[in-house]
């Protein structure tokens, strides 16, 4: 019993560490650099007031 547990932890902690690996965080860099760009636009655009005597109300924000 003592095996298969030794076993199960061993495996899980090999897999962590694969998983949590340097290789596997430097080929999503690219795609966090496209989101954070995104993310600035779209919020950009959606609390751009394009009529400061007439703001949105907070559900035209959230629509948009």
């Amino acid at each position: 019993m003592k095996r298969i547990i030794l076993f199960t932890v061993t495996f899980m902690c090999l897999f962590f560490i694969s998983a949590c690996s340097e290789d596997s965080n430097s080929s999503s860099n690219a795609d966090e650099k496209e989101v954070k760009e995104f993310l600035s636009q779209y919020k950009s655009y959606q609390y751009t007031i394009e009529n400061p005597k007439n703001p949105p109300t907070a559900d035209k924000i959230g629509e948009k």
